[in-house]
């Protein structure tokens, strides 16, 4: 009994004689601070861009919780958030219709350890690629808007419109990259904008149909695999590790945002590739290259594509190397874009994978 009573008077002295109570679990009160509270920017501001209302924009103050209405003649008002409410929310999520799966009150997904998400956005691409910015964190969520709804400051975006329309692309961040990083390797020199945009259509083809043990769009494009070659890790981290013009270089986040938006039947988008879910760079037609579709049967119509293929960029495979026939053929060549031949895969698609022993690509 007295130990016990000597251990809770060393528990209570510790506490009292601490202005930190964490302090002898090695808290050392260190404040911590997010990307866009390094910016110093004291001021949140939201351009209201509603023709009929008489109001321009907010202004909010987050040191002393002071709200600044902007009127369109210039006149400012200033309301001060009483004390009791500053930890409260104002609103609900004005992107709550976005995410109908989670409370409109929730924050960071209610994983406040993995998603700590101090304004709400996301990484935001404009429709031909251009990355406008995120908020400064790992959150893993693409989105799609437009560059003039918001504002930017090293990379990290600080306002919105309110009325910006955003569009969230459902897939994860790291495989958006995946499959851009593997539609800028298999884009030939030429950097033909239809050829990266009809590889990255092709890439969700298959990945809708599977590929063997390949089921997913994250199996084809964050871990080796037999299917598409331009997904090595090496390349992953090349890809992620350059700037966003050299990223688009070879359009492949242009080609990323299309055949996501496509597949997730948004308007304004397409599918370059005609349904196609293979394709064949220069390495069918050249002797010093291996090649295993060069064994296949082809349809009767894929010849005149092939002799064409092979004329465009000096080939040296004699034609004569290739089966045409219609009766039990495994390949159709259906169109050239740029320096790739693309093509339907006429029986069930093969893909070695061994998602258990293979280690996923990592930001």
């Amino acid at each position: 009994m007295l130990n016990k009573i000597c251990f809770l008077l060393f528990l209570i002295g510790s506490f009292a004689n601490a202005q930190n109570p964490y302090e002898q679990f090695g808290f050392d009160n260190t404040e911590l601070e997010t990307e866009i509270e390094k910016l110093k920017n004291n001021n949140f501001i939201l351009v209201n861009t509603d023709t009929t209302s008489n109001i321009s924009a907010l202004k909010f103050d987050f040191n002393v919780g002071k709200v600044i209405i902007v009127y369109n003649n210039g006149v400012t008002e200033e309301k001060l958030i009483p004390k009791e409410m500053v930890l409260r929310w104002l609103s609900v999520d004005p992107k709550a219709d976005q995410f109908p799966h989670q409370s409109p009150y929730n924050s960071m997904s209610n994983n406040p350890i993995n998603r700590i998400d101090p304004d709400g956005q996301a990484d935001y691409y404009a429709k031909d690629g251009n990355h406008i910015g995120n908020d400064g964190i790992i959150d893993n969520k693409t989105m799609l808007g437009n560059q003039s709804d918001f504002t930017v400051q090293d990379g990290m975006i600080t306002s919105m419109s309110v009325n910006a329309k955003i569009t969230d692309l459902n897939i994860d961040h790291d495989v958006f990259l995946g499959l851009a990083a593997a539609i800028n390797k298999e884009t030939g020199a030429n950097k033909s904008k239809n050829e990266a945009m009809a590889i990255g259509n092709s890439i969700f083809n298959i990945a809708n149909q599977g590929a063997g043990k390949l089921k997913t769009l994250e199996d084809l494009v964050m871990f080796d695999n037999t299917v598409v070659q331009g997904a090595t890790k090496s390349n992953y981290n090349e890809f992620i590790n350059s700037n966003n013009k050299t990223q688009n270089s070879k359009n492949a986040l242009t080609s990323a945002v299309n055949a996501v938006g496509f597949n997730n039947g948004l308007s304004g988008f397409k599918d370059y590739s005609n349904g196609a879910d293979g394709w064949d760079g220069k390495d069918l037609i050249l002797l010093k290259h291996t090649n295993n579709h060069r064994s296949y049967i082809w349809t009767e119509d894929s010849k005149s594509l092939i002799e064409n293929y092979t004329k465009m960029y000096k080939g040296d495979v004699p034609i004569s190397t290739y089966t045409f026939k219609n009766k039990g053929a495994q390949i159709e060549a259906t169109k050239i874009i740029g320096e790739t031949l693309f093509q339907n895969i006429l029986t069930p698609l093969g893909g070695d994978f061994d998602r258990k022993n293979k280690l996923r690509f990592v930001p």
